[in-house]
């Protein structure tokens, strides 16, 4: 049987790992393009400030989405994510590396930007979500592809696309 402080540490144990599964199903569904998967990251009154946009999370989607369309891959990575817990809220930082391919006068460019998530969660009818967020901008670059791997390793693997039509959309079904 387990006792009031197990009890208590498994609770705390869930929260954190909802909160990464929400940090990841953002980026995910930020880098596949889906709409639906990226807004099951917020409650349906979030709130999200990117600089360029701040405003209800639902029109966030539908600015950055469409924008990152001209991208030839858009790739998030969350690394670290600090989080403060409080009840059925938290207080969250996570660090944010966003690697992103363009084509521009016929030449390719990577652009690779770090910073952070200053996020507020909520646990309301036991999911943990987006509240509001801030993102950091806190350093980016832009590189001039010069070169790519050729060879059968590179050529025969399957190619990731920015909507349903990726691979990982065999393995996991699409949220709509």
């Amino acid at each position: 049987m387990m006792d009031i402080e197990q009890a208590a540490i498994l609770r705390e144990l869930k929260a954190r790992v909802d909160i990464q599964d929400t940090l990841v199903r953002f980026c995910r569904g930020v880098d596949r393009g889906d709409r639906a998967l990226t807004l099951s990251a917020y409650h349906s009154d979030g709130w999200d400030d990117h600089g360029s946009f701040a405003g209800p999370a639902a029109e966030f989607v539908d600015w950055v989405l469409p924008m990152l369309d001209g991208f030839v891959w858009v790739h998030h990575y969350i690394t670290n994510s600090y989080i403060e817990l409080d009840g059925d809220k938290a207080k969250v930082e996570t660090a944010v590396q966003v690697n992103m391919r363009y084509e521009q006068d016929g030449k390719l460019f990577d652009l690779l930007g770090c910073g952070r998530y200053l996020d507020r969660f909520e646990c309301r009818e036991g999911a943990w979500k987006i509240v509001h967020r801030v993102t950091t901008g806190d350093w980016d670059r832009i590189d001039e592809v010069k070169a790519r791997m050729e060879g059968d390793l590179v050529q025969k693997l399957k190619h990731g696309t920015r909507d349903r039509n990726d691979p990982s959309y065999a393995y996991f079904p699409a949220t709509d």
